[in-house]
């Protein structure tokens, strides 16, 4: 067989994948084809994709009913909720954006998915401007998220110092524990200024380290004096 006739051998079989709606060539045929002859194969391929994706589609669309179509030329515009914009704009510091979203009635009690608040999250990205603006509007600087962690915990945990200031002198308690029994002084670092801060501050309070863990086991202490008394009322603990 002449080459002639091996490629238009090859075409007829490669017309033939395509009124079939076969997208699948054998590689083999394919390569065996001049550069320029394949490149327009390959791209008439990809129109007969095309081609039999909107016929599909349109299939589709007469089965489910009439879909409202969107005008020619029409961008379509993704709108987010109040509350996704706001907890964006206080984690990348957009405080104008923020104060915006306020003045359009942009809840400032918020709540994020882990059941903390605006407030939190300043705390974590160390936003003071918006978490002094948060306080203003009555934001509780002792809410706790699902895991009992305050404001306080988060910004003595990523040490933002001004933000454990702020709270301080918001009037913030920084003797809640979270769900493992720790107040924020545990978890900042020793040496670093949030726990410098603190430290100035417990002891401005006469607090010393002995008080602090009886104040640490007073909650246990609690639990503990509340089962004895389940128990001795006839309680029973395997009672569903």
């Amino acid at each position: 067989m002449s080459q002639y006739h091996f490629i238009k051998y090859c075409c007829y079989q490669l017309c033939n994948v395509f009124r079939s709606h076969e997208m699948e060539i054998d590689q083999c045929l394919l390569e065996s084809l001049p550069l320029g002859q394949r490149q327009r194969l390959v791209k008439r391929m990809r129109c007969e994709q095309i081609k039999a994706y909107y016929e599909r589609e349109k299939v589709f669309q007469k089965q489910e009913g009439p879909l409202k179509r969107s005008k020619p030329g029409k961008r379509q515009k993704v709108r987010f909720g109040l509350a996704d914009m706001i907890q964006d704009a206080v984690i990348h510091h957009h405080d104008k954006e923020v104060l915006q979203l306020l003045k359009e009635g942009a809840d400032p009690h918020t709540l994020v998915s882990s059941g903390g608040s605006l407030l939190h999250l300043c705390a974590r990205y160390d936003n003071v401007f918006i978490a002094e603006v948060l306080i203003d509007r009555g934001v509780n600087v002792n809410h706790q998220d699902e895991d009992f962690w305050t404001p306080m915990h988060i910004a003595c945990a990523c040490d933002n110092p001004d933000i454990v200031l702020l709270l301080i002198l918001a009037g913030a308690n920084v003797f809640l524990q979270d769900v493992n029994g720790n107040i924020p002084l545990d978890y900042a670092v020793e040496g670093t200024e949030s726990s410098a801060i603190l430290l100035a501050y417990l002891d401005e309070k006469g607090v010393d380290l002995s008080s602090l863990r009886q104040i640490k086991l007073q909650r246990p202490l609690s639990m503990l004096t509340d089962v004895r008394h389940f128990l001795s009322s006839g309680g029973d603990v395997n009672e569903k």
